[in-house]
């Protein structure tokens, strides 16, 4: 249930990148104000970082990837107050003091790691009299029925209000901090390792379009280690927000129909340019309503795995697969939507079709693949456009 997302908004020019990380959503509080002016520094080294990176492919177009790339997209601002709840000691001493207050900004960012693999990250921050501390998250659920089984939420079990709900994870563990292919928002964080743990579930509305309410519950990490008994903390609430860039709706709909494993960003790579290796060859030879007919044939010897991903005009990913490499034909065919219901303890999974993610005659799709070894590292990538007939 838990997934890491890919997709982008991210504008180009200096002028658009300093609208954006500036002018936010209901502005109030300076734990956003500031999260946007830093986060439009990193925007500005991470697109230089870039530039170094692309270079890094091969004149065989197989990629060699030297540079960890991060792209700010986007945040989510609100408070709680501690003050007299049942909280752990390292929020009360390096966070929020005696007052209790704690400004929370939660950051989306899209990451590119040595492997190759893009995808959608999270970074906590947590603001208060006595200090600051940062989390890498761990990753979030699928959006599920409100009456679905949870630990955390025993008020979200009001249907009506909130029908659906979505968990972030944010827990520091032993090492976490040196797997930077896995956790690469940790290459900003500058608070020492604790054994923090935030769990945050979110309540959103009948139409998946709005976040109405937050739970948030802070604990201690659990020791791995040993055999010890986890302490139960109390759950505060936050239902008014601010937000910079698109991080709601983007945030739900990586919750919802979304299947977003990519190796590419979108917004400087729309462009990529094919080059050629004699031990493979991809061809698209037929692009219809019932599906998109891709050919390969593939005899790299590191070569395992075959990705493909399809995207709308707009950007929106509609397919995606991995096949062996061995395989040469395939019949591509849109993603199906996932729910997640709850019967006698266990989630249960449920497929929809999703009318807006068919092939429509006559509109035009962005085709991605990406050759994998046998650890799912990207080897080359591939892209072309076609038209539905």
């Amino acid at each position: 249930m838990f997934n890491r997302f890919y997709t982008t908004q991210m504008s180009g020019s200096a002028r658009m990148l300093k609208k954006r990380f500036t002018e936010i959503r209901r502005r109030r509080g300076r734990a956003a104000r500031l999260a946007a002016a830093v986060m439009a520094a990193v925007m500005a080294v991470s697109m230089l970082a870039a530039t170094a990176a692309m270079a890094a492919v091969g004149s065989d177009g197989l990629e060699h990837w030297d540079k960890i790339e991060l792209y700010y997209c986007g945040s989510m601002e609100f408070n709680v107050n501690v003050a007299g709840q049942n909280v752990p000691k390292w929020l009360t001493d390096e966070v929020a003091g005696a007052e209790g207050d704690v400004d929370i900004v939660i950051s989306r960012y899209q990451a590119r790691n040595l492997r190759g693999e893009v995808f959608y990250e999270h970074l906590l921050v947590l603001n208060g009299k006595n200090g600051s501390v940062e989390i890498a998250g761990n990753g979030w659920s699928a959006l599920a029925e409100a009456s679905s089984n949870t630990e955390l939420m025993t008020d979200m079990h009001d249907t009506k209000s909130y029908p659906y709900y979505t968990e972030m994870i944010f827990c520091e563990t032993p090492g976490q901090r040196n797997d930077l292919d896995f956790y690469p928002l940790y290459s900003l964080i500058n608070c020492k390792e604790g054994n923090r743990d935030v769990r945050i579930n979110f309540a959103v509305d009948a139409d998946k379009e709005k976040i109405q309410a937050a739970y948030i519950a802070f604990q201690d990490a659990p020791d791995l280690s040993a055999q010890s008994v986890r302490k139960d903390f109390g759950i505060v609430k936050a239902d008014k927000f601010a937000y910079i860039g698109n991080f709601e709706q983007d945030y739900l709909y990586m919750c919802g129909d979304s299947d977003t494993d990519n190796a590419y960003f979108t917004l400087y790579e729309d462009n990529f340019v094919n080059l050629p290796n004699e031990n493979i060859s991809i061809d698209i030879s037929g692009a219809a309503a019932e599906g998109i007919l891709l050919s390969t044939d593939i005899t790299l010897p590191e070569a395992a795995y075959i990705h493909y991903d399809v995207y709308r005009d707009d950007g929106v990913k509609i397919a995606g697969r991995n096949y062996p490499a061995s395989e040469k034909t395939h019949n591509i065919t849109p993603n199906e939507g996932t729910e997640y219901q709850w019967a006698d303890g266990k989630p249960i999974e449920k497929k929809y079709t999703i009318p807006e993610n068919q092939f429509m005659p006559g509109c035009k799709y962005r085709v991605c693949v990406t050759v994998q070894d046998e650890t799912y590292a990207v080897l080359y990538r591939w892209q072309e456009y076609v038209t539905v007939k």
